[in-house]
């Protein structure tokens, strides 16, 4: 089951490359029957090279389709656009706040368990990125709460979708400060410079199951020669 969530997550970013661009025709494209993970598979997306890879500072779509395969999120939405818990095991909400605690097994391609510290770093960027700044406005301020697992987002008024507004992508702590920056996640695959561009490499850490291809290339959308 899980490696059938993860396969049905890379089959959703690819279908959006395909709309987005024809670079998506080199791509190797998973089947529903390829249950089997081989860490010797290699896919290939789009990506693009004068974009950001900072999930807070990118600002065009080829890019931030490959956010959901790199990092996670406190909540994620379903096909019915409700919320459902992704790095949170169990929450608890009052009109005004939700108070969560978060999975122990959310770890980095180093083996580094990504903590509320992490998320609290995260969540101040995204207060100041285009992408994030306007969802997040329902939310006076994120803190520890009275245990140091504690995490606590409080709201500047009842909201009923607010845990759906809590999706921005969560980074290890100093990894996102600059343009340049790759910052590292806990997602089923992590950046890795590859020649003068990317790929993605499977994360060994993943909490939701072993990712069907090892690695995935990334093709600038704009080089001509890689379509």
């Amino acid at each position: 089951m899980k490696e059938y969530r993860l396969f049905k997550k890379i089959i959703a970013v690819l279908c959006l490359c395909l709309l987005l661009t024809s670079c998506a025709d080199t791509t190797t494209v998973l089947h529903p029957g390829d249950t089997t993970t081989d860490p010797q598979s290699v896919l290939s997306m789009p990506y693009c090279k004068k974009d950001s890879m900072n999930p807070f500072l990118s600002t065009g779509k080829e890019n931030r389709i490959l956010w959901p395969l790199l990092f996670l999120s406190l909540f994620e939405t379903d096909n019915e656009f409700k919320p459902q818990p992704l790095m949170v095991d169990t929450y608890e909400i009052t009109p005004t706040s939700i108070s969560m605690t978060l999975r122990s097994e959310l770890r980095t391609p180093e083996g580094t368990e990504l903590s509320i510290a992490d998320v609290l770093y995260s969540f101040r960027l995204a207060q100041q990125s285009p992408q994030y700044a306007s969802s997040l406005s329902v939310f006076a301020e994120a803190k520890i709460g009275s245990t140091a697992n504690v995490l606590v987002f409080t709201l500047n008024k009842p909201n009923v979708n607010a845990c759906s507004l809590l999706t921005f992508p969560v980074v290890q702590y100093g990894t996102a400060d600059t343009e340049a920056s790759v910052p590292i996640g806990a997602g089923p695959y992590s950046l890795s410079k590859l020649n003068d561009g990317y790929c993605m490499i499977a994360n060994p850490y993943y909490f939701d199951g072993q990712p069907q291809s090892g690695q995935i290339n990334l093709l600038d959308a704009g080089d001509e020669s890689a379509q």
